[in-house]
């Protein structure tokens, strides 16, 4: 393989992965003990002669924080206090010191910077790795460096998390002739992240519109606390609302519908001409899976997935997604869709009509956390008195066959444990004292360090490096701090940090750094009405999507394979499910069906599901 390759590669377009990594703003509730990590600091104090040397390592990510807080990112307090560490000896009995020089590319120029670096052979010691380049084939053109002994030796941190959590251990390592091999280490954490989004909608009009489907009293509803300058509080809402499975959250399609025909009674009364009971993507569905993945698991559209049973499945074809179609091509024609959703083709996925959303012309949508309660209620025309849910991904139970019904969404919008970029060691670095930097590495997924990833310094920490930037915003007693609750002992970043508005949050700590990180200890200090709605973001676990280290494993061939089909099949599917949406193609219509599964399996996408289903039977 010539270097040729590696930069066709990595200008290549990158398939498009249906899973999520990392943390997001607001992490699940999970025990202290599932963080599951030694701790133990792979340093040695004082063991060597006296002396102290000190071993430069080059390392490339893909961006940093801005100059505002410092100007190379070894300045970062995280980094400063790994740097400051003894992690070893040399031949000479020496203690040593890991050096750290970030080499971070000119915002807008990563790739080019990224492809630049390969193509000619001036790459640094560590790499974060971009998600178009298979660390296979790094590794078989001799940059990228078989880690295995050193991973195995010094890195028992590591190796820990990877036994406690053996779905993401399969694929911490890469097939190289038969043999499994650490190539690259990634990212993790001790929990999946809450959501930062998902379906939302109206609960003041369900208040005022509907009423008890059980006995058919009214509901009502109010806020019950209010702001220490008098204020009501947002967050305190209270009702008495029910659906018609019986809770006080919607769980299956038929309380969907209960509650789009209730949206549809607040516009017409409300004489909203240009609103409309719920909005879908320009494409009709969500590559994520989602609504999709609500009518027997996995998604739709041009993209795999893997079953409970570990078969992949290529899902624009499957009864699921021809059995969503025939609940959208239903509800369009019951009014409840927008009509105009296949011209905002320009809408980011969670951001689908934005304006008509916060003029409150909108029952049910995809949308943020940012506006869930009563944070538009401005007292306003139609934004006075909105109040904002949370909702799953409902159950089908109305439409296709047993097949498609009673079944929980396996695939949605939703972090991993995965963190998302790997990084390699290069040959660069063959010759330099390894065995300090994988001390130092395997302490970055120790406990201790998974909590300054996650909220920087304690006072004790910082002490011993006295940072220029907690000094400047007056964090000399720490950047967070403890608070004890029924899950367990949780942290909070000092307000100077969370309430910043910027991105402090994240120049105190290492987060550029793949290691471990502790979302699952962050104390959540929302209201409870706020933290219920998107709890039932995470109601169901995704487990239909491929994960960023089993995408890696596939080889530079398969995935220019794999990309070309998914480009065309799904350029062919977002032009015509609209038609089956809208009417003009009728998906009850067995004739109409066949017509598009036949188009799209034009573009072979067996051969997709071949290479993942192979690339899936070495691992399982």
């Amino acid at each position: 393989m010539k270097r040729s390759k590696l930069l066709s590669l990595a200008v290549a377009a990158a398939i498009v992965c249906t899973s999520l990594v990392g943390c997001s703003s607001k992490p699940s509730e999970t025990n202290t003990e599932q963080t599951g990590q030694t701790g133990q600091v792979q340093q040695t104090d004082g063991s060597g002669s006296g002396e102290t040397v000190t071993e430069k390592f080059t390392w490339w990510i893909y961006n940093a924080e801005d100059s505002t807080y410092y100007a190379a990112y070894e300045e970062n307090p995280g980094i400063q206090y790994l740097t400051s560490k003894i992690w070893g000896t040399d031949e000479n009995g020496n203690d040593v010191k890991i050096e750290l020089e970030f080499i971070v590319p000119i915002a807008g120029a990563e790739t080019e910077n990224y492809n630049t670096l390969l193509a000619t052979g001036e790459y640094p010691d560590i790499i974060q790795v971009i998600s178009s380049t298979p660390v296979l084939d790094l590794y078989e053109e001799n940059i990228a460096m078989d880690i295995s002994e050193y991973v195995q030796d010094y890195m028992p941190n590591y190796l820990a998390y990877l036994e406690e959590n053996p779905d993401l251990g399969e694929t911490a390592t890469n097939i190289v002739d038969d043999n499994l091999k650490y190539l690259q280490l990634y990212g993790y954490s001790d929990a999946v992240g809450d959501n930062w989004c998902g379906f939302s909608y109206r609960r003041d009009w369900i208040i005022k519109y509907g009423v008890n489907p059980i006995d058919g009293s009214t509901f009502s509803g109010s806020y019950t606390e209010t702001n220490e300058d008098g204020s009501m509080n947002m967050d305190s809402w209270e009702d008495n609302v029910v659906f018609p499975s019986g809770g006080y959250h919607p769980v299956y399609i038929s309380d969907w519908e209960w509650m789009l025909d209730i949206f549809a009674t607040a516009i017409e009364d409300q004489n909203i001409t240009d609103g409309y009971c719920m909005n879908i993507p320009y494409s009709g569905y969500q590559s994520f899976g989602d609504l999709v993945s609500s009518f027997g698991g996995g998604t739709g559209g041009g993209y795999w997935y893997k079953n409970p049973d570990n078969e992949v499945i290529f899902g624009g074809t499957t009864d699921t997604f021809r059995t969503y179609l025939q609940c959208m091509n239903t509800w369009y024609a019951n009014g409840w869709i927008d009509p105009a959703f296949p011209e905002r083709a320009s809408d980011r996925f969670f951001n689908v009509d934005e304006a008509g959303v916060r003029q409150g012309k909108a029952g049910l949508w995809y949308g943020s956390n940012t506006i869930l309660g009563g944070r538009l209620d401005d007292g306003e025309g139609l934004l006075d008195g909105i109040v904002i849910f949370g909702a799953s991904s409902p159950i089908n139970d109305i439409y296709g066959t047993q097949s498609q019904q009673n079944k929980e969404p396996d695939m949605i919008y939703q972090g991993t444990k995965e963190g998302g970029a790997s990084f390699v060691i290069t040959d660069k670095a063959k010759d330099k004292n390894l065995t300090a930097l994988f001390h130092m590495l395997d302490y970055t997924y120790s406990s201790e360090f998974a909590l300054i990833k996650e909220f920087g310094l304690t006072k004790e920490q910082n002490a011993e490096i006295q940072s220029e930037i907690y000094t400047r915003f007056d964090l000399t007693e720490g950047s967070y701090f403890s608070v004890e609750t029924d899950e367990g002992i949780r942290y909070q970043m000092v307000d100077t940090v969370r309430l910043d508005g910027g991105t402090l949050v994240n120049a105190v700590r290492p987060i550029k750094i793949t290691g471990l990180g502790a979302c699952g200890l962050t104390y959540n200090a929302d209201a409870q009405s706020r933290i219920d709605s998107m709890k039932q973001w995470m109601l169901y676990k995704n487990t239909g999507a491929f994960t960023n280290s089993f995408i890696s494993q596939l080889s530079y061939e398969d995935s220019q394979t794999l990309s070309s089909i998914q480009i065309e099949a799904r350029d062919y599917v977002n032009r015509t499910v609209p038609n089956f949406i809208k009417g003009s193609m009728d998906p009850y219509n067995d004739s109409d069906w066949q017509t598009y599964v036949d188009e799209v399996n034009k573009y072979n996408p067996e051969v997709g599901t071949k290479i993942y289903q192979d690339l899936l039977d070495q691992f399982k």
